[in-house]
C-alpha cells in the first residue's frame, strides 16, 4: 500500500458530491504530487473519504463524558467490511454504593452478519480505571455501538470512546 503524498488540498463548494445526490456539501480534495491523482477527499464533517480513508487510520467517531453519571452511547455505521479499532476508557469517582456498577457494553455484527458483544464491569463503590482496546473485524453497513448502563444507583464516572477504521490491503 502506497501512503499518499499530498501536495495539494482544494476546498470544493459546490453542489455535486460523491456519493450524495442534489445536495451541497463543501469538501475538501486531496491529490497526490507524483501524478496528481485525487486519492481522496474530506467531507463536511472531517471524515476521510474515498481511497484515502483507507490509506490512514481514521477516527469514525468518538465519545468523551467527563463526571457524568446518566448512561452513555456512541454508534458508528461501517463503511466497509474491515478492522476497526476501539478504544475504552472507564473512570470510576469511587463515590457509588457498595455494589453498584457501570457496564460498557460494545457491540457490532462480524462479517457473517453474526452479533458480537464484549462488556465491560467498573465498581462504582472504588476510585478505579477499566481501560481495553478492541481490534474487531466488522461487516459494511452495521453498525457498531459502546453503551453504558447502571447496575443499581448512578454514580459518577468519565468514559472516553474512539472508533478507528483501520488501514488494510486486499490480496492480490
Amino acid at each position: 500500500m502506497l501512503t499518499p503524498n499530498i501536495s495539494w488540498m482544494y476546498k470544493w463548494l459546490n453542489n455535486f458530491f460523491p456519493g450524495v445526490h442534489g445536495e451541497s456539501q463543501d469538501y475538501l480534495q486531496v491529490g497526490r504530487a507524483s501524478d496528481g491523482t485525487i486519492v481522496g477527499w474530506i467531507d463536511e464533517e472531517g471524515h476521510l473519504q474515498g481511497s484515502l480513508a483507507y490509506g490512514i487510520p481514521t477516527v469514525q467517531n468518538s465519545l468523551l463524558a467527563v463526571d457524568t453519571n446518566v448512561p452513555q452511547s456512541v454508534s458508528n455505521t461501517n463503511i466497509a467490511t474491515t478492522v476497526y479499532q476501539i478504544a475504552v476508557y472507564l473512570e470510576s469517582r469511587g463515590d457509588g454504593a457498595p455494589g453498584t456498577t457501570c457496564v460498557a457494553t460494545l457491540t457490532w455484527s462480524a462479517p457473517a452478519g453474526f452479533p458480537r458483544t464484549i462488556t465491560l464491569t467498573l465498581d462504582g463503590n472504588t476510585d478505579s480505571v477499566q481501560e481495553e482496546n478492541f481490534a474487531i473485524l466488522a461487516l459494511e453497513g452495521s453498525t457498531i455501538t459502546v453503551s453504558t448502563a447502571f447496575s443499581g444507583a448512578s454514580f459518577h464516572y468519565d468514559i472516553s470512546v474512539s472508533i478507528v477504521l483501520l488501514p488494510t490491503v486486499e490480496a492480490i
